[in-house]
């Protein structure tokens, strides 16, 4: 038989070529998962470029509670479902874009990163994905050349030996379609559809996707929380729910929360802020934090038995080395003002986006005049408070709203004056026992709200007590 030739228009020299580059893709598929982690490749590796504010090599010491949030994406981690989450200025997205081009070098494979929607995808992609390739020359080599001829490097398509990345978008199922991919990233969860085109939530479709990968996939899915429906918390709920704790210079071990803040202010000038830890008091000041940060450790917190190959994180802003105290205080107090003339917008983003908090403020304003006969009325015990200190004497009676959580109970106190305008008394945070939720009302959150709250008098500036309407 007459011995077979190349392809017309091919030499055999370019047939043999095509053949090695097809076993090399074939060989780089193939291979075990390599043992170093996404922290240990990218730290001094990978080149941040400008505009960030610390444009240069990563430096893992700058975020130490990032290493074991990027660990769990790497491929010698058992973990194959990781949810994220944070505050902002937290890294989440740095965390997602390392772990890009860890796998780009390291692990070649199918990637999806998906986003809420069409601008916000294009966006990311030539301000983080594209630039962060151009900076990195052993990136840049690697990207759209795994075809001869082919761009392989669009926004919506990278194209690398071994593998790509795909993009896809809230707005549409069909981007998720047609390809399977053995890791998926999903970037600010919470601003998804919850049901994307009647196919189901970007969680479920990135199930989907990563079906025939079985034991070797990553759903890595990050998110600040917004309201109490938020999509990542309900994630979050169903993992081991890892919290960041500290460990104090006498040994006590916490972790930094909202309620264990305090500060001297003029008005919106804050002059000193420092942190007391709730259970012994003990004080904690700023410049301590990056000592304490570095010897941080991860630690489960979910009662439950959960599947072990999932696992959530969530840490808030408090802890960024990017945004000042001081800064997150005037943040609140400016937020409190706003509040108080009936803009809720400042509040709810403290809370999802420094304490990476669920928040749903209800516009609803006390009927002024019902209130004012009610207070003339009311017939006041009397038992001094003095741990609330005073407030003005402007202040004709007092009301409380509560947001529940599952685990936790958040109560403001504010007084009302003569026309209309409130001002704000008192926070508490009641946190849940371990094991219990707000749903049991014999759990301590609910007997701390009587005794706190409800059961409580004010002390008003000219000596007068009010309790709660």
């Amino acid at each position: 038989m007459p011995r077979k030739t190349a392809r017309k228009g091919r030499t055999k020299k370019e047939t043999l070529k095509a053949r090695s580059e097809l076993e090399s893709m074939f060989a780089a598929m193939l291979r075990p998962n390599p043992m170093s982690t996404i922290s240990d490749f990218v730290d001094g590796h990978l080149y941040i470029p400008p505009p960030a504010q610390f444009a240069g090599m990563y430096r893992l010491d700058l975020t130490p509670y990032a290493k074991d949030m990027m660990d769990e994406c790497s491929p010698s981690s058992p973990a194959r479902e990781i949810i994220m989450v944070t505050g902002t200025q937290m890294s989440k997205t740095q965390i997602i874009l390392n772990g890009i081009s860890y796998y780009i070098a390291n692990d070649p494979t199918s990637m999806l990163i998906g986003f809420p929607n069409e601008k916000e995808g294009k966006q990311f992609v030539r301000t983080r994905i594209d630039p962060m390739i151009d900076y990195n020359p052993w990136l840049k080599k690697l990207i759209g050349t795994a075809r001869k001829g082919a761009t392989g490097s669009t926004t919506d398509y990278k194209e690398f030996p071994g593998g790509f990345l795909k993009r896809a978008t809230g707005e549409a199922a069909s981007s998720f379609m047609s390809t399977m991919c053995r890791i998926v990233w999903l970037d600010e969860y919470d601003a998804f559809p919850p049901n994307i085109q009647g196919k189901g939530s970007g969680k479920e479709l990135a199930d989907q996707r990563t079906a025939t990968y079985r034991g070797r996939e990553k759903i890595v899915v990050s998110s600040t929380p917004s309201n109490n429906s938020s999509q990542i918390m309900s994630l979050y709920e169903n993992t081991d729910k890892r919290h960041y704790f500290l460990t104090s210079p006498k040994g006590t071990l916490f972790e930094l929360e909202w309620k264990g803040f305090h500060w001297r202010a003029d008005g919106q000038d804050v002059k000193e802020v420092w942190y007391e830890i709730p259970e012994t008091g003990e004080r904690i000041d700023e410049y301590m934090m990056p000592k304490l940060i570095e010897h941080g450790v991860w630690i489960p917190t979910n009662p439950k038995r959960t599947d072990p190959t999932s696992v959530g994180f969530w840490i808030s802003g408090l802890y960024s080395p990017f945004r000042s105290w001081r800064n997150i205080v005037s943040s609140f107090i400016k937020a409190q003002d706003a509040e108080e003339l009936g803009d809720f917008g400042a509040i709810t983003s403290f809370y999802n986006n420094i304490l990476a908090l669920p928040y749903e403020q209800s516009a609803a304003r006390p009927d002024a005049e019902k209130m004012m006969l009610w207070a003339r009325s009311r017939e006041y015990g009397y038992k001094r408070y003095t741990s609330a200190g005073s407030f003005p004497k402007d202040v004709l009676f007092l009301t409380s709203g509560t947001d529940v959580q599952l685990d936790r109970l958040e109560t403001e106190v504010k007084g009302w004056c003569r026309d209309g305008r409130s001002r704000s008394i008192e926070h508490y945070v009641f946190a849940c026992e371990a094991g219990k939720t707000t749903k049991d009302l014999n759990a301590n959150c609910w007997k701390e709200y009587r005794e706190k709250v409800l059961n409580t008098m004010y002390l008003r500036e000219d000596g007068l007590e009010l309790g709660v309407a």
